[in-house]
């Protein structure tokens, strides 16, 4: 009995055979790529969310500025 032939020989899914674990390799892959790709997404929907969120500020700040300088109606 030669070991090499018999994990070969056990293709089963999970299993030590070279072509298994090439197949399972393969796809991790691709859901790593997938999954850099979905936080790459998100990562530019918070950058353009917080250039929004810093333009409205400044926005406030400069109105505000140019008044009485206080914050006018404020009501939390």
């Amino acid at each position: 009995m030669d070991p090499l032939k018999i994990v070969e020989n056990y293709k089963v899914r999970g299993g030590p055979a070279l072509t298994e674990v090439e197949r399972a390799l393969t796809i991790r892959k691709q859901r790593i790529a997938l999954s850099k790709s979905y936080v790459s997404k998100i990562r530019q929907k918070i950058d353009e969310a917080e250039d929004k969120l810093q333009f409205t500020v400044k926005s406030y700040l400069l109105s505000n500025s140019l008044g009485s300088g206080r914050f006018k109606n404020l009501s939390l």
